[in-house]
């Protein structure tokens, strides 16, 4: 039965609303949670919501749902996020300060810096969808979060191409930024991300079924 045209409008204003009510419930929770320390709880809900959303599962009450999984990536989703967060700054410390010295080791360090700064932006784009996704431990997260980017790259092509279209539809419509900016990203993320589990859980298989 084919679905008319204002069941699809309904559809569509029903995500709308969705999508505004989580991004809400983001900027709540994390001011509730001290800015830095209520950011990355606050992601790590945003994602693994739209990831029951993608599963076809809309009907848990999304005030509760975000408390509950607030509640439980709360302190690895900090020690995680902290953690990577000052890696990341020292990485980039490291190469100004570097590139003041100038000097033969000087660009070798860089270079490998510059390596160590590719493999921390990998690490940054997956270990959200690894910790909501996969019950592993906490310091296998960074390691399978890379091994996930490794595997497939145009993944993150994909990401990054999503990030520039919401920015470009943002310059478009000015109103989206506050209203469904991060929550478009975060689904959007979940979705090219979830299908990147799939190919490599789909490889594996057929690696063992060999």
């Amino acid at each position: 039965m084919e679905t008319t045209f204002s069941e699809k409008l309904y559809i569509g204003a029903e995500w709308l609303v969705r999508l505004a009510y989580l991004q809400v419930l983001f900027f709540a929770f994390m001011i509730a949670g001290a800015g830095v320390f209520g950011l990355f709880p606050s992601l790590a809900a945003m994602m693994a919501i739209s990831r029951q959303w993608l599963k076809g599962n809309h009907t848990s009450p999304l005030h509760k749902s975000f408390y509950n999984y607030f509640k439980q990536y709360f302190l690895v989703s900090n020690a995680l996020g902290l953690l990577l967060s000052f890696a990341s700054v020292g990485i980039v410390l490291y190469i100004y300060w570097f590139l003041q010295l100038g000097g033969i080791w000087s660009n070798i360090y860089i270079y490998i810096l510059y390596l160590l700064l590719f493999i921390t932006i990998l690490v940054w784009i997956y270990w959200l969808p690894v910790l909501v996704h996969f019950d592993i431990k906490a310091k296998q997260i960074f390691k399978y979060a890379l091994f996930v980017g490794m595997m497939r790259p145009h993944y993150t092509l994909l990401l990054l191409l999503l990030i520039i279209s919401l920015y470009l539809l943002s310059l478009l419509i000015p109103g989206i930024i506050p209203i469904l900016s991060i929550s478009l990203i975060v689904v959007g993320w979940n979705l090219i991300i979830q299908r990147a589990f799939q190919k490599i859980s789909e490889k594996q298989r057929q690696i063992k079924q060999v």
